[in-house]
């Protein structure tokens, strides 16, 4: 079976990402989940997708997996992995705008490093999207781009975020 995920590209289905998705969602609850509930949610997804072979996507198999936690009365797990899917789009979102702002594909691997590196709440890179486009203007060149974005990093340093520094110290980095 193969899934076509968010970029449109395909790989090959692979059932131990969806139960990884499901043990996260427990995680988030603080609770734990049984091997045998864990086991019947995923083999659960999986009849959907040998079903419908249309909604061998990203979206929906979230979706089912959302569906499937309530039917089984997980409706804490549920919202915790609701609210885990929005975070990760969020981030996308953020990351798309800092890439399309600086016109900058390369850039994207940096931010990704960055935001697996500094998982606080205080180091987003929705805050640092938002900084970034309060200095880009639309004639500036690409180099001028990457400054501001050094600079959007250095300006968010304070006494409660201070790696703020070390994140504009890694995007002056990927500049050379």
């Amino acid at each position: 079976m193969q899934i076509v995920k968010r970029n449109g590209t395909v790989e090959p289905y692979n059932r131990e990402k969806i139960a990884i998705a499901i043990r996260k969602s427990f995680v988030g609850t603080g609770k734990d989940i049984t091997d045998e509930a864990l086991c019947a949610i995923t083999d659960e997804v999986e009849q959907f997708l040998n079903r419908n072979e249309d909604k061998r996507a990203v979206e929906c198999i979230q979706d089912e997996v959302e569906r499937s936690l309530m039917e089984h009365g997980f409706y804490a797990e549920a919202k915790s992995y609701i609210l885990y899917r929005w975070q990760r789009t969020e981030r996308r979102k953020a990351l798309t705008q800092i890439v399309d702002g600086a016109k900058d594909e390369a850039i994207a691997d940096v931010l990704k490093e960055i935001q697996n590196d500094f998982t606080g709440s205080e180091y987003s890179l929705n805050v640092l999207a938002e900084k970034f486009a309060g200095f880009c203007k639309s004639d500036m060149a690409a180099e001028e781009r990457l400054a501001m974005l050094i600079k959007a990093a250095v300006e968010l340093t304070t006494q409660e975020a201070p790696d703020w520094e070390f994140i504009a110290a890694r995007l002056l980095g990927f500049r050379m």
